[in-house]
């Protein structure tokens, strides 16, 4: 019986993936700098050419890793913002440390197959791999054994694979000890308390002790803490969002290299739009010496206004329009989008691939009206069947984005990436094509796009004590957004034979803000002395007084009216629950990046 329980223990520890590691070279000192046969582009655009495969449990980008107090493997790398990588960064008393770049026909198999197997690309198959094992390791925190690293790519598609001979070592206190325990994962930056890191318990557990990293999208950082420079992210008009911090690389002709972002998401309730988008990035700009530091919010380049998360039935107007054929793109600028599954691809790929499909339609609406109009992508539709006669509509001509055009664009680009090497039209869609050939998103099966359109209902072109929008402005801009890819044929006098309660729609949400907007103060209501923030106990909300740009008014479940916080509160469902309240949350779809 012991002999089976032994046996059984055994089968369950881990197995290092690539079994012929002792075939390539042999670390003979402290660090080695190696050359990649193929660049690797981490955490966004900037590119790496070579690496360090570094004694102490790690490859490193920039310089090599070597400061790691012996006894305490306190991190203390001697100079800030490089990348490292490892499956047990420690000071090992003994260790023998391969690395090589050619692996045999079965560990690629294996190391594909792993990919595969653990992530959204069945279909990957790497074309370079760097497979770093530090065998037999003595010293340091526990027993670390033989552990490996395997950096691998398809030249688009960039994976850090960690396995592991034995149970993976605990961590479990690293992070909060200041780094006297041993680290496994990636970390940027220059110690202990002003790093954002990733550890093994957020990549994708492969069982048997083997953990994926994707090194595409952009790091997610554990902590705050990582932040040190700025903090906590704080917007200036209220807290309606969650944050998640990130870490991404840029072109390395940039001062820096690298930014620290905080992506927020509106909670339910809320958004930045008329149309229902939620995710608005923020940057953490400090000086090198980090004497200054200090969050930064951009503008939203369709209402000029810095990003915040706003009640959506206070002013917004949102009009649930019919889907977009994407096959209508097939003769235009944008053509590219029709023949991308767009939920293959990166992180930075959906970003490209959702501001041109928004920009399209866009530029429609704005050549009839000048309405601060924004489009929210609802979701996708696969093919079920194509019908002749929606293929041959004719539809209205989608010219190139160019001069102005072309300028707003990079406007709406520039809020979510680096646009210095885009020049013209052409160079964004051979971008986006790149990163659609490395993620295999190309012949796509997706056949259409359901979307709302949106418009503030108070423009800051009209004083609020006028009418504001009309609802033919409305209806001519959902017709104009139809128009683009479904039926050139469709006007304001034929449109509710595509959607057929259009104008119970528009006068439904219009009658909506007029409520919410006496309520909260977006109309002539808001007395002008002594407190012109506070609305008139007689206006709403069971007469009590209510500051509009503190609370927001929620109906509850037995019809009475209750007032709430807007920086720690939410309505939902009739009741007023706490700020991202996870029963009042809805789940973000894949491609409902922003």
């Amino acid at each position: 019986m012991k002999l089976l329980t032994a046996a059984l223990a055994q089968a369950a520890q881990g197995t290092l993936l690539v079994s012929d590691f002792n075939t390539g070279t042999q670390l003979s000192s402290a660090f080695a700098d190696v050359t990649l046969s193929t660049p690797l582009e981490l955490f966004g655009t900037r590119e790496f050419t070579n690496v360090y495969v570094n004694e102490a449990g790690s490859v490193s980008f920039d310089k090599e890793f070597l400061n790691i107090n012996a006894g305490s493997q306190t991190l203390q790398p001697s100079d800030p913002h490089k990348i490292v990588i490892g499956p047990y960064l420690g000071d090992f008393a003994s260790v023998t440390t391969y690395y090589d770049q050619t692996l045999s026909t079965a560990s690629k198999s294996a190391v594909d197959a792993f990919v595969q197997t653990h992530s959204s690309y069945p279909t990957y198959a790497s074309s370079y791999n760097l497979v770093v094992t530090w065998d037999s390791a003595t010293g340091g925190t526990g027993t670390p054994g033989s552990s490996q690293l395997v950096l691998t790519s398809n030249g688009g598609l960039h994976f850090a694979l960690l396995s592991y001979d034995s149970t993976t070592p605990d961590f479990s206190t690293a992070q909060g000890n200041n780094g006297a325990d041993a680290y496994a994962g990636i970390l940027t930056h220059k110690g202990r308390d002003a790093l954002c890191l990733s550890t093994i318990s957020d990549a994708t557990d492969g069982g048997n002790e083997q953990y994926l990293f994707s090194l595409v999208d952009f790091l997610s950082c554990t902590h705050s803490a990582s932040f040190s420079e700025c903090g906590e992210y704080k917007n200036d008009y209220n807290e309606q969002y969650q944050t998640e911090l990130v870490y991404k690389t840029v072109a390395s002709s940039s001062s820096l290299g690298f930014f620290w972002e905080a992506i927020a998401s509106c909670y339910d309730g809320f958004a930045i739009d008329a149309s229902g988008n939620k995710k608005f990035p923020a940057q953490c700009i400090y000086e090198a010496d980090q004497y200054y530091t200090s969050w930064s919010t951009p503008i939203n380049p369709r209402t000029s206004e810095t990003y915040r998360c706003k009640q959506v039935t206070n002013t917004f107007v949102q009009i649930n329009a019919v889907s977009i054929s994407l096959d209508a793109l097939g003769n235009t600028p944008f053509s590219l989008l029709a023949g991308i599954d767009v939920t293959k691809l990166t992180t930075l790929g959906q970003l490209l691939w959702l501001v041109l499909l928004k920009f399209a339609v866009a530029m429609q609406i704005n050549d009839n009206l000048s309405l601060p109009n924004s489009m929210h992508i609802d979701g996708v539709r696969r093919i079920v069947r194509r019908e002749a006669d929606d293929i041959s509509r004719m539809r209205r001509a989608v010219t190139t984005p160019t001069g102005p055009d072309f300028i707003d664009l990079l406007d709406e680009l520039g809020v979510w990436m680096d646009t210095s090497s885009f020049n013209n039209f052409a160079d964004i869609t051979t971008a986006l094509n790149d990163i659609a050939v490395a993620t295999d998103a190309l012949n796509s099966d997706i056949d259409s796009i359901d979307f709302t359109v949106g418009v503030d209902a108070f423009l800051p072109i009209r004083p609020y004590h006028q009418t504001g929008v009309t609802a033919a402005e409305i209806k001519q801009m959902v017709v104009d957004a139809i128009t683009v890819t479904a039926d050139v044929t469709v006007n304001t006098g034929n449109v509710d034979n595509l959607i057929s309660d259009i104008d119970t729609q528009i006068s439904g949400e219009l009658n909506e803000v007029l409520a919410s907007s006496s309520c909260l103060g977006g109309n002539k209501n808001i007395p002008s002395q002594p407190n012109p923030l506070w609305v008139k106990p007689d206006q709403c909300c069971g007469s009590k007084p209510i500051a509009s740009a503190q609370h927001g008014c929620c109906q509850l479940s037995n019809g009475n009216l209750r007032y709430f916080l807007l920086d720690s509160q939410s309505c939902c469902n009739g009741q007023i629950v706490a700020a991202g309240d996870p029963s009042c949350t809805t789940t973000v779809e894949e491609v409902d990046i922003m």
